[in-house]
């Protein structure tokens, strides 16, 4: 479930250009601490391969506004009915595993792309940034 909160937070963040946003900001997309120890310059590799199919941001924050709408118009709804929210929860469930397996996909073919000393300067800045030495 938080996996899903953090993800919705960056396609928010995303969908509304806000501070740092497609233009060039720090975003993990997601992928969690592994996106985070990629250097600046591959992160906005990434963001870019992510954001690179024609369309696919415009659809993305079209689709993000859609389930937001949904969702409230069922939380506003009098009678309310618990049932409604059912399949708009799983829509955006849904939609949340497409971005996250859409940026995975994008994530292992750069980690593919990579020699063997770039793989081991990741590796450590992975495990420095996840455990700091005190």
């Amino acid at each position: 479930m938080m996996n899903a909160l953090v993800i919705a937070l960056v396609i928010t963040v995303l969908a509304t250009g806000g501070p740092r946003g497609p233009s060039g900001g720090r975003m993990e997309l997601g992928l969690g601490p592994l996106a985070s120890a990629f250097t600046e310059e591959d992160r906005v590799a990434l963001r870019s391969e992510f954001l690179s199919e024609p369309g696919y941001f415009r659809q993305m924050r079209q689709r993000r506004r859609e389930n937001i709408r949904g969702l409230a118009a069922a939380l506003r709804a009098d009678p309310f009915e618990p049932a409604a929210l059912q399949p708009l929860l799983e829509d955006e469930r849904a939609f949340l595993a497409e971005v996250q397996t859409r940026g995975q996909s994008i994530l292992i073919d750069r980690i593919v792309q990579m020699a063997p000393e770039e793989r081991d300067a990741l590796a450590d800045r992975l495990v420095e940034r996840r455990f700091p030495r005190p």
